[in-house]
């Protein structure tokens, strides 16, 4: 995402190439709920000024 506000949820986040979520310039997404993992970098990335409201999130075995 890019210079977004998203509400994030329920997902199973899986085997991306990059990371599972990626959150660039100023995002602030709401990430709730999600199955984060097998992705071959981070689960979540955040970059610039961008920032989350992360909550009960599984987020395991990503490359980082």
């Amino acid at each position: 995402m890019f210079d977004s506000n998203p509400n994030v949820e329920g997902n199973q986040i899986n085997n991306n190439m990059r990371s599972g979520v990626s959150c660039l310039g100023s995002s602030f997404p709401k990430i709730t709920a999600n199955v984060i993992f097998g992705n071959h970098q981070s689960g979540l990335n955040f970059r610039d000024s961008s920032t989350g409201d992360i909550k009960d999130n599984k987020i395991f075995k990503n490359y980082f």
